[in-house]
């Protein structure tokens, strides 16, 4: 399934109709892998590009790490919707292009 995101107030102007949201499910043999990429999402925060070391910290240390906590406990909610069962959470960072993961 695949989510876009269209506009919000930290999505910079002019980059609110590129993001997505892709969520995979995956049946196992002992339940399923629920996944999530994010891709082509550009903050407010961060400002041009690149940005500079301040705005790229400020956000990593703010808004995304607010993101990742929401996005995690959303997942385990999902799974356990599905499974009726607690989820063993594993976080893996994958590049599917190039550029620096914020």
């Amino acid at each position: 399934m695949i989510l876009r995101i269209c506009g919000g107030l930290l999505v910079q102007p002019g980059q609110r109709d590129r993001s997505e949201y892709r969520f995979g499910l995956e049946p196992l043999p002992e339940g399923v892998r629920v996944s999530l990429r994010l891709s082509e999402f550009r903050p407010l925060i961060l400002g041009s590009r690149p940005p500079s070391r301040v705005r790229f910290w400020l956000y990593r240390l703010t808004q995304a790490a607010i993101h990742r906590l929401v996005t995690v406990r959303f997942l385990i909610l999902l799974y356990r919707e599905l499974t009726g069962s607690l989820a063993k959470v594993r976080i893996i960072n994958i590049s599917v292009c190039e550029g620096r993961p914020v």
